[in-house]
């Protein structure tokens, strides 16, 4: 019995992690035209358009309010709204070290009708290895597809970039997540 016992505690967390990261997996990286995409539409049918347009560059403009970032077109009439932004991926911190890379982007918003379409495009990360003198960079479309960070059964991430891949869709969903509180839905 204290064989099972032992057994299963070895074998649980394994199983955990497997189905933690059937999240980060095939698909979950979307392409448009061989570019990283990530699309959002918010659907807010109780709201005019000039509401949601209102509440999403009050959103933008308190979300990117920190250094290196901010709104950076914002046209009423088409409902338009752009920002740029940057933010530290944290991969792995403690008392001795910081593995950690910054991730640039870029966040348009049309707001049309009932809905707003929210998309993040244009990802670069600019890594500093600690042994080397300029850090290294990268574009979302090398770094964070299925092509390049899937093995080749596509059922588990690469283990020097699926880091980026992983915190990247955790911090895109938590910036879609964000905006959908502001607008109420």
């Amino acid at each position: 019995m204290k064989q099972l016992i032992l057994l299963l505690t070895l074998c649980i967390p394994g199983l955990l992690s497997a189905q933690e990261d059937a999240k980060y997996l095939a698909g979950a990286v979307p392409e448009k035209d061989g570019k990283v995409v990530f699309t959002q539409e918010l659907n807010a049918p109780s709201l005019s358009t000039d509401e949601i347009y209102e509440r999403m560059l009050d959103w933008a403009t308190s979300y990117f309010k920190e250094e290196n970032n901010r709104v950076v077109y914002s046209d009423k009439a088409k409902g338009d709204i752009a920002a740029v932004g940057q933010t530290m991926l944290v991969f792995q911190s403690t008392a001795l070290s910081l593995d950690r890379s910054e991730m640039n982007y870029r966040l348009t918003m049309e707001c049309d009708g009932s809905t707003c379409l929210m998309q993040v495009a244009s990802i670069r990360y600019t890594y500093n290895v600690s042994y080397q003198r300029e850090p290294e960079k990268y574009i979302a479309e090398e770094w964070i597809t299925d092509k390049y960070c899937l093995n080749k059964k596509k059922n588990k991430l690469n283990r020097g970039n699926g880091k980026f891949r992983r915190k990247t869709i955790d911090y895109i969903d938590e910036l879609f997540a964000s905006a959908s509180t502001a607008l109420g839905v």
